[in-house]
């Protein structure tokens, strides 16, 4: 815990536009879920599939590993177009300085590259199976594959068994129940019709972020969603002038009482900072929101366990949740500022930092955890933001 700091940051509202989704060439699976057999039951390692600037900026690099805070699960295949959904997230460099990311996720029809790729992939996959199959029927021992894995399975703290990486599985994520294995005739018959006959069915998930120096966040999901809607439409300006024009020539906001007024589409945004001695006059998100999502005793034990540098996990089924409470916590906090690990939204990948022995403030989704809310209260304190409750052994 120290007093409240402000270091110059870069003179830019933005600095990275970024478009992430699936590889083009190489697939690398993280986990396959059960009771989705195939490829759309595998989540894949996301990959930043363009940016803007294609160059680092000279005072801000982009860190790597930040697309996979654009799909915190991995990213896999669907059978449906859904929704587009937003989320915020907090990425702290190895310098302590920290990026404000703003992701719109969408689906698109699958591509004829990534249906391709896909096919590969599960061609060497049916490969490896086989070679695997016939080693253990000869008692030889397997061999291993850094591209498919093997095939234990790990809890994900939501009652289901989930296998860490690809394998032909009849799946049950809602029973812990051990599948038996597909037959690979089978399997291949079943994988060839999914991307052949029905690739038209096939949805694969984008997203759309912008990493800025600075957390404005409602005015960069207000740019978002309109650049989402241009490009949907039939427009005379290219779509990268936008981006350019808003990442090299919007002003950034002196601190006070000046705003920005950047127009784009048929949405106009206003990009302000509040006063270094009154921090609290723009509040990134309405405060009512952290009194709508927890009760005043939660919030006092939350307050409590942060000054005190206890360890606090946010939990929520909803993404965009995490970041939006844990930054209003810590607005709340002035005159004194979090200086210890703070993960607002953590990765399925990056899951091992809750056990670290230093103070934290993470959120993460409950099926990322391998251990039920109760049993972490023992050594943290733990907020349920679904439920406003609270799990701690000893209060601070």
């Amino acid at each position: 815990m120290s007093a409240q700091t402000v270091a110059a940051g870069p003179n830019r509202v933005a600095d990275y536009f970024l478009i992430v989704g699936l590889p083009t060439q190489k697939f690398k699976p993280l986990y396959e879920r059960r009771r989705m057999a195939g490829v759309t039951g595998t989540y894949f390692k996301p990959e930043v599939m363009d940016r803007f600037p294609r160059q680092d900026h000279k005072d801000q690099a982009l860190p790597p590993g930040i697309e996979m805070f654009c799909f915190p699960n991995g990213i896999r295949l669907t059978e449906r177009a859904e929704l587009p959904t937003c989320h915020y997230f907090v990425s702290t460099i190895a310098n302590g300085t920290k990026l404000y990311g703003c992701v719109l996720r969408f689906t698109e029809p699958v591509r004829a590259t990534t249906r391709a790729g896909l096919n590969k992939y599960l061609e060497e996959k049916a490969k490896y199976q086989r070679t695997k199959s016939a080693a253990m029927a000869k008692g030889e021992r397997s061999p291993g594959s850094e591209d498919f894995g093997d095939d234990d399975d790990e809890d994900d703290g939501t009652g289901s068994t989930r296998s860490t990486r690809g394998s032909f599985r009849v799946n049950s994520s809602d029973h812990n129940i051990a599948a038996p294995e597909i037959d690979m005739c089978q399997a291949e018959v079943g994988i060839s019709r999914l991307l052949s006959k029905e690739a038209k069915a096939l949805f694969e998930p984008k997203g759309l972020c912008l990493v800025s120096s600075y957390p404005f966040f409602p005015q960069f999901l207000e740019v978002m969603k309109e650049l989402y809607r241009i490009s949907l439409s039939p427009s005379d300006i290219p779509i990268e002038r936008i981006i350019s024009n808003f990442i090299f020539e919007v002003p950034l906001p002196p601190r006070g009482g000046t705003e920005v007024q950047y127009t784009v589409g048929l949405k106009t945004v206003l990009l302000r900072r509040a006063p270094l001695n009154d921090p609290l006059k723009f509040t990134t998100f309405p405060v009512k929101i952290l009194f709508e999502t927890l009760t005043l005793d939660a919030i006092e034990m939350v307050l409590a366990a942060l000054l005190t540098e206890t360890q606090v996990l946010l939990v929520s089924t909803s993404l965009s949740q995490l970041t939006v409470i844990s930054e209003t916590i810590l607005q709340l906090m002035y005159p004194f500022q979090w200086s210890n690990v703070y993960i607002p939204l953590l990765p399925r990948t990056l899951r091992r930092f809750i056990n670290a022995p230093m103070p934290f403030l993470i959120g993460t989704h409950p099926s990322f955890l391998k251990e039920p809310l109760d049993n972490l209260g023992g050594r943290m304190l733990v907020v349920d933001l679904d439920s406003s409750t609270t799990h701690c052994t000893n209060p601070p």
